[in-house]
């Protein structure tokens, strides 16, 4: 080696040495649940089984157990979580299957790290319940309850959730949201709980007790739906007040909202004032006097906020 560094030097080079880190990438999916068998499991193709080196090719071509040989799952708390890896297809197809002591809520992530032989980190694999996994740990009970109404549609809207009275009295009965963006919650210490919009999403809330031996959580799903709001049609008039019979008075919309669709104008009274149903094409409504009083006037559009005027009419008497 150092005959060859000579040479190296003599010819003007510089040998280095440099060392690569490699990255543990993580891979994600979603895994189905089988409540009766109480297990979350999730089909890999082989180009999945072999980035996640849970399969390789022999000499022959055929597939055959990568260095990934177990896989463990930590970051649920307060639970046992099992990791199996299946038999390999002879197209390289793999299944990883999980099971838990206490039940895994929906949507919930579990982490898997796959070790190799020597028990050494390889890669990892996030998976994501579609559905609350249900545990497998005997006389634990999963907390049930019901949201009413499941969807809000008002900013600050809320909806009220109910345990079922089986649960009512679990020790440190309490609620959290999954995003306080959408929807937060609070307590009412009488087993339920009150949901209140911030955002439009769906907030998973997870319901819980202190006294994880005989209880698991549960989650209920409340979905935020508040729509845009509308922009007003914007007017102009030639006045708010008549004093002959049969006088006028003209609305004129804005610009933009001329071609608004389902533009139309009403009269609260039609025996104080009449409106004309439709507008011209320069966007003008007209208003006729018919007897003394007050109307509202209330132009609308489909996709716009309506705008109201009041006319007064006031014909004096005739001697």
């Amino acid at each position: 080696m150092k005959k060859f560094l000579s040479i190296l030097a003599a010819v003007g080079l510089t040998a280095t040495t440099s060392t690569a880190v490699v990255a543990c990438a993580t891979e994600s999916e979603k895994a189905d649940v089988d409540a009766a068998t109480k297990t979350a499991s999730i089909k890999l193709d082989s180009k999945k089984a072999e980035k996640l080196k849970l399969v390789k090719k022999d000499n022959d071509g055929k597939w055959v157990a990568g260095d990934s040989v177990s896989g463990v799952s930590d970051n649920i708390k307060d639970n046992t979580v099992t990791v199996k890896i299946g038999d390999i297809a002879a197209n390289g197809d793999v299944t990883v299957s999980v099971q838990a002591t206490k039940e895994i809520a929906k949507n919930k992530t579990v982490k898997i790290q796959f070790k190799d032989k020597d028990n050494k980190n390889t890669k990892t694999l996030d998976l994501k319940l579609k559905e609350a996994l249900p545990g497998t740990a005997t006389g634990v009970k999963a907390i049930t309850a019901t949201a009413n109404p499941t969807t809000i549609t008002t900013k600050d809207g809320t909806s009220t959730i109910t345990v079922d009275t089986e649960f009512t009295t679990a020790p440190g009965l309490n609620a959290t949201s999954s995003d306080d963006n959408i929807a937060t919650v609070k307590n009412n210490n009488n087993g339920t709980f009150t949901v209140t919009a911030k955002g439009n999403g769906t907030a998973h809330i997870t319901i819980s007790s202190t006294d994880t031996a005989k209880f698991s959580n549960g989650t209920v799903d409340v979905t935020v739906n508040i729509p845009a709001a509308k922009e007003a049609i914007t007017i102009s008039n030639t006045g708010t007040s008549i004093t002959t019979k049969d006088g006028q008075t003209t609305i004129t919309v804005g610009e933009k909202f001329k071609a608004a669709k389902g533009l139309k104008a009403e009269s609260s009274k039609t025996g104080v004032a009449t409106v004309t149903d439709k507008a011209t094409d320069a966007g003008v409504f007209t208003v006729t006097a018919v007897g003394n009083g007050q109307t509202t006037i209330t132009i609308s559009a489909d996709d716009f906020s309506p705008v109201t005027l009041d006319i007064t009419v006031n014909i004096p008497a005739q001697d």
